[in-house]
């Protein structure tokens, strides 16, 4: 990491959270104190964070800025902030501390959909199709609503999809689609270049670098085969382009 202390300075006053922006001298740890370590990459780390007024647990993504220019972190939170749909991440506020950005969420207690999978072919076998058509129409539902927004996430893979249980099998299982740090606008017709996201859930035509929304619809369908049939196709999903 770049820094070895959050602390703020004069010139890099952090932003209060988004349901509260009346007062712009609020640190995270004001408001949240921070707890275990949920994940680790290349772009800082997610913990879990409790907020101290009613004692409700987030997450919370800690950026770091030596490694992500501001301006992109900045854009991730206001795509989210953005958002309002059961399944998109729930963002709860964005803070500028010296040495990280700080992105609160919700926290899902279930994993991701690759945990989901490798415990379910570990303690039950194969998953039936019939058993996760409930995750496809959710995963459907998120891209399309980011679509008709005119919104492509660019990096949907089942690491980026999170569930409120451990079973996504359970007809109840809810599952939110997260990190936007791909993510662009971008219009039916417009076309895309850039390289990003993970290469083994990009379309042939990511490949020739003209591209729109249709590669998060390419990505939910590599998904849906990966659940059902217990492997993903061409090797596994670590070849991440954004690393």
């Amino acid at each position: 990491m770049g820094c070895a202390s959050s602390a703020a300075t004069g010139n890099d006053a952090p932003r209060a959270s988004g349901q509260d922006k009346s007062n712009q001298e609020l640190r995270l740890l004001d408001e949240y104190a921070v707890g275990q370590t949920l994940g680790e990459g290349a772009f800082g780390v997610v913990s879990v964070c409790k907020k101290r007024a009613t004692g409700q647990e987030f997450a919370v993504k800690m950026v770091d800025k030596v490694e992500t220019p501001v301006e992109a972190i900045k854009k991730e939170a206001d795509m989210l902030a953005s958002m309002d749909h059961p399944n998109i991440v729930k963002f709860h506020g964005v803070y500028y501390e010296r040495c990280f950005v700080c992105i609160v969420m919700d926290k899902l207690d279930g994993g991701d959909l690759v945990e989901g999978l490798q415990r379910h072919l570990k303690e039950r076998g194969q998953i039936n199709c019939l058993d996760v058509v409930h995750v496809a129409y959710q995963m459907a539902s998120s891209i399309s609503y980011l679509h008709n927004r005119n919104v492509v996430h660019r990096d949907v893979k089942g690491d980026n999809y999170l569930m409120d249980r451990k079973n996504m099998t359970d007809g109840q299982c809810k599952i939110v689609l997260t990190d936007f740090g791909t993510a662009c606008n971008c219009k039916p017709a417009d076309r895309l270049s850039s390289g990003v996201g993970t290469k083994i859930f990009w379309p042939p035509e990511f490949f020739d670098r003209e591209y729109g929304q249709k590669v998060d619809v390419w990505a939910m369908g590599v998904i849906m085969y990966g659940l059902v049939s217990g492997n993903l196709p061409d090797g596994d999903d670590n070849d991440d382009c954004n690393r």
